[in-house]
């Protein structure tokens, strides 16, 4: 199945999700989070974390913990169509950009090496770690310029799993992919 395909089925799947059982997979999301990067002591200096739109997992309060536990949060802001993470904190003002994702309206640049941690949205995953986003190739841009040592983690609903994702070459794997079913590695 081709990637437009691919991302038209699951985005369907997604979108039929109704909102009781999306909040209530939200709520254990976040739980999953925050157990798997206590316990796996997940270094969290620096972390980059997606703002999440309607129908994809909701980022608001895992933004809001790591927030509370000092933890320096950037979130992307597409600039030149380039991404670039930009700090924030608990004043930050947000606009929407042209795609109706919020973006912080002024902030650092943190530069991509220093982020110990990306939690990344998808559109779909497959069990070898593979992420199909929206097609912009934003994140695999972004992602190529992360440290090594940083843990990649994306944040998804069950039924986007799917047996393979088609890769190219740029494309960057997941370490992990939490849903509200388990943590897939």
């Amino acid at each position: 199945m081709d990637k437009e395909l691919l991302r038209t089925k699951v985005n369907s799947y997604r979108r039929g999700l109704p909102s009781n059982i999306r909040d209530s997979y939200n709520k254990i999301i976040f739980k999953r989070f925050i157990s798997f990067v206590e316990e796996k002591n997940i270094k969290r200096d620096f972390v980059f974390v997606y703002k999440s739109m309607p129908f994809e997992v909701s980022t608001k309060e895992i933004i809001q913990y790591l927030l509370s536990k000092g933890s320096n949060v950037c979130i992307p802001k597409i600039i030149d169509k380039q991404m670039f993470s930009i700090l924030i904190n608990n004043d930050t003002v947000y606009y929407k950009n042209r795609y109706g994702i919020e973006e912080p309206l002024v902030g650092d640049i943190v530069e991509p090496k220093i982020i110990n941690c990306c939690v990344i949205p998808l559109v779909a995953f497959d069990l070898s770690g593979n992420r199909l986003g929206f097609g912009g190739g934003y994140y695999d841009r972004f992602l190529r310029k992360i440290s090594l040592d940083c843990i990649k983690i994306g944040l998804a609903y069950d039924i986007q799993k799917v047996n393979i994702i088609p890769t190219e070459a740029h494309d960057v794997k997941m370490d992990y992919v939490i849903t509200e079913k388990t943590i897939y590695y």
